[in-house]
C-alpha cells in the first residue's frame, strides 16, 4: 500500500505480509491448512448461497450502518453510544444468521479469512 499523510514529506510503503503470503499460497500445489480452512468456508458459504468477499461487505455495510445510528442518536460517542452500537450489532448479527442459517463463528471466520482473500 502507497501512503501518504498531510505531515509526510515522502510516500510510505507497506506490505501486508499476511495477505501476499496468503495470495502467492494460491498459485502452488500445496494446500495450507488456511488454504484447507478457506475452501471449507466456501463450501459452507455456497451452501447458503453467499460468498466470501460479498457477505464480508454486507456485514461491513452492516455495521457502518449502525455507527452512524449510534452516532446520531449519541453524539458525545460515550458509554450510551458504545452499549447502543453494540445492541444494534448483536441484532444485524441475529438477522444475518436467521436470515442465511449461520452458525455463531461464522462472523469471526468471514472476518479473517476476507483480510487475506478479498480486496
Amino acid at each position: 500500500m502507497l501512503m501518504k499523510g498531510p505531515s509526510d514529506s515522502e510516500p510510505r510503503i507497506s506490505i501486508n505480509n499476511f495477505k501476499l503470503n496468503a495470495q502467492t499460497g494460491l498459485n502452488d500445489d500445496k494446500q495450507s491448512k488456511d488454504e484447507i480452512a478457506l475452501a471449507n468456508l466456501n463450501k459452507y458459504l455456497t451452501k447458503r448461497k453467499l460468498e466470501l468477499c460479498s457477505f464480508n461487505k454486507e456485514i461491513s455495510d452492516s455495521e457502518l450502518e449502525v455507527i452512524h445510528k449510534a452516532d446520531k442518536k449519541y453524539p458525545d460517542y460515550g458509554e450510551e453510544h458504545q452499549a447502543y452500537s453494540e445492541k444494534l450489532m448483536q441484532s444485524n448479527m441475529s438477522r444475518l444468521k436467521k436470515k442465511y442459517k449461520l452458525d455463531d463463528s461464522i462472523f469471526v471466520r468471514v472476518s479473517v479469512f476476507a483480510m487475506s482473500y478479498c480486496k
